[in-house]
């Protein structure tokens, strides 16, 4: 599983990058250079949400012009930052976000993959699925682990990739690993040059490997 953290951070995590081969996460708010990494671009509009500024496509397609080497990007969205528990106005806003993803990813260089928020059902992405080239799996935790390995066996089935955002501690990471994510992004190593849940989860995988290995 291919982790992508937000480009930026101190000596600790770009030292951690560096040896762990990961990968950036590039957004039009936080344009930096990748300098050889592997990244991707994310669309920018959960950030937009959190900080109340209104999002605009011209800075996405800036940045996608700026650096063309990306993994994927991830088609515009209209996040939902906290868990709506109301059904009818859960689906409502699911929909919405459905119909403005649907409205640019046919104008967005690929690999480009399509966001599933809360509230969405599998019904609703699948006649789309083959105008993509992968799921982007955001909304709140509730929904990302309630229904991560659905999302996740839906890609395998059509033969595109799978991605979850914002998994930042060590249980996630786990978590989505064995859900069989192809990758993951998440952003708190990086605010807090703090690598330490990262660290937790390949020694897991290291432990794991020793474990499956032959005994002489």
């Amino acid at each position: 599983m291919m982790i992508y953290v937000s480009i930026g951070g101190g000596k600790n995590i770009n030292a951690f990058v560096k040896e762990y081969n990961l990968g950036w996460c590039l957004a039009p708010d936080n344009v930096m250079n990748p300098n050889g990494r592997p990244y991707f671009h994310d669309c920018g509009t959960f950030s937009a949400e959190i900080h109340g500024n209104v999002w605009g496509i011209a800075p996405f397609k800036r940045l996608i012009a700026k650096y063309q080497d990306y993994d994927f990007v991830v088609a515009p969205d209209k996040p939902q930052i906290w868990r709506i528990r109301d059904k009818v106005l859960g689906r409502k806003m699911a929909l919405e976000s459905l119909r403005l993803s649907l409205k640019y990813i046919d104008d967005i260089p690929g690999p480009v993959y399509l966001a599933v928020q809360d509230w969405m059902r599998q019904d609703d992405i699948i006649p789309h699925m083959d105008r993509v080239d992968g799921l982007f799996v955001g909304g709140s935790p509730e929904f990302k682990l309630q229904t991560a390995l659905d999302w996740s066996n839906l890609s395998k089935a059509f033969k595109k990739k799978s991605h979850c955002g914002r998994i930042n501690p060590y249980y996630l990471l786990r978590f989505m690993h064995f859900c069989g994510f192809d990758s993951v992004d998440g952003s708190t190593a990086s605010r807090h040059d703090d690598p330490t849940e990262l660290k937790k989860y390949f020694d897991h995988l290291k432990y794991q490997t020793t474990l499956q290995e032959p005994h002489p």
